[in-house]
């Protein structure tokens, strides 16, 4: 796996979640440059951000691009294994992704997300160009993002002043949660979801 700095980390991570480009704003300093990193749509744009910042990586995680709410919590998921996120449809493999996994040389995929997200055909796709599949899945998306959050097992997640921490954002729309992903990517920080009004059960039992 090629990683450049902790800071390129936490860019690619957000831009892997909704597969845009982040263009910084103002007048531009001498030392100042930009890469831009896109793709014809989101599924090619977050193959390129992958295959870009990480050269080679044997494990991906995979949610759909149809969706925010799995790919908010595959930033934690990926975070553990320091992997890229790529994007699926619902039904199949856009090409762009297939070439990512290919030119990564990905022998592993966890998925993020029940078939309602990602098929069961994605997944027999998968297996049958030879990568193991493993899936993160709960009822809901609040359950989904619990049951990523325990993937740290016994380590548990990071901490910060020494206490275990966890991002709590609205499962309803996903700007905090966006904006919550290169944390919870770079320190192992996992995104619990909840509605407005009432914190869910998953993330209850979770924390």
């Amino acid at each position: 796996m090629r990683l450049g700095s902790r800071t390129w980390a936490i860019a690619a991570a957000v831009t892997a979640l909704l597969a845009i480009a982040l263009v910084p704003a103002g007048r531009a300093t001498p030392s100042f440059s930009l890469t831009r990193l896109a793709g014809a749509d989101r599924y090619a744009t977050a193959a390129a951000v992958a295959t870009d910042t990480f050269g080679t990586s044997p494990v991906a995680v995979i949610t759909t691009g149809e969706r925010f709410p799995d790919a908010l919590s595959g930033a934690y998921v990926a975070g553990l294994s320091r992997a890229p996120v790529v994007l699926t449809r619902q039904a199949s493999l856009p090409p762009a992704t297939l070439k990512a996994l290919e030119t990564m040389r990905t022998a592993r995929v966890v998925i993020v997300g029940g078939t309602d997200a990602v098929s069961d055909a994605v997944e027999s796709d998968l297996q049958g160009r030879g990568i193991t599949t493993e899936r993160v899945a709960g009822a809901d998306r609040y359950d989904t993002a619990a049951r990523a959050a325990g993937r740290a097992g016994p380590v548990g997640p990071g901490s910060i002043g020494g206490a275990r921490t966890a991002i709590v954002a609205s499962g309803e729309n996903f700007p905090d949660a966006l904006a919550a992903g290169p944390l919870s990517y770079a320190d192992r920080l996992p995104i619990l979801l909840t509605p407005r009004s009432s914190l869910a059960d998953a993330t209850r039992q979770s924390l």
